[in-house]
């Protein structure tokens, strides 16, 4: 009975959590705007491999494995997206309304996370599968069946984990300033810094999400889920630490 009364609650904390973020303009055009930059610049990028590369010099092994280095650029849209879903709540006061229904604040989290990483992932799944329709018609042999279904989960499952990574540092942070900052400073700046330590760049962020593309990524995957899990731990510590 508990159980069930648990497994209740929980749905309906999940319900209302993706209700606010399908009412939410803002989170709606950020999804676009992700599916959108993964097939524009997936496209560009199989086309430049497919005239040869740059300078001669290939992009990447196939044309389909260059077309999907546009995640690499466009989940940087999800990070923002991530930070908002909490941050606007903070801003505007309603995360005072999200307790009341859900008093245990890592379990509010959570249920964020959830819905958060569902959107983008459905977002990423859609857009790695057009990729790989696009792939498809270009001259030269076709990919294998099973390296398309990697790249199109790669490609949708590393958006999803940079986004609730995101979600955790604005439950520490409590600014979105402050957050996508912090975030891009961690993805795009700490990897600079790293370069004389590869030991220690290659466990950073940046190098899992990049790392989940490759073949052989399932290492990277499982590094980057690390992350994103942490992110969400510390911010559940904090939401319960901190008051609103």
């Amino acid at each position: 009975m508990i159980r069930g009364a648990l497994r209740d609650r929980s749905r309906r904390v999940v319900g209302m959590e993706a209700a606010k973020f399908a009412a939410t303009p803002t989170y709606r055009y950020l999804l676009a705007a992700l599916g959108g930059l993964v097939v524009l610049l997936g496209c560009g990028y199989a086309g430049l491999s497919a005239a040869g590369g740059i300078g001669g010099t290939p992009l990447a092994d196939s044309n389909l494995h260059a077309s999907f280095l546009a995640v690499n650029l466009a989940r940087l849209v999800v990070v923002p997206l991530g930070v908002l879903v909490l941050a606007d709540e903070f801003a505007s006061g309603q995360i005072l309304l999200s307790l009341r229904l859900c008093p245990w604040r890592p379990g509010l989290l959570l249920a964020k996370a959830v819905v958060l990483g569902g959107a983008v992932f459905a977002v990423g799944l859609v857009s790695g599968v057009v990729l790989v329709m696009v792939d498809l018609a270009l001259p030269g042999p076709g990919p294998a069946p099973a390296e398309c279904l990697r790249l199109v989960l790669a490609a949708a499952a590393q958006p999803a984990l940079v986004a609730v990574l995101a979600l955790g540092a604005a439950a520490v942070l409590r600014s979105a300033a402050g957050a996508v900052a912090a975030v891009l400073a961690i993805l795009l700046v700490l990897p600079l810094l790293a370069t004389v330590r590869p030991g220690v760049a290659a466990w950073l962020p940046h190098a899992a999400a990049n790392g989940m593309l490759d073949v052989g990524g399932a290492g990277a995957a499982v590094l980057m889920v690390g992350w994103a899990a942490a992110a969400l731990l510390l911010g559940g510590a904090a939401l319960q630490a901190r008051r609103p």
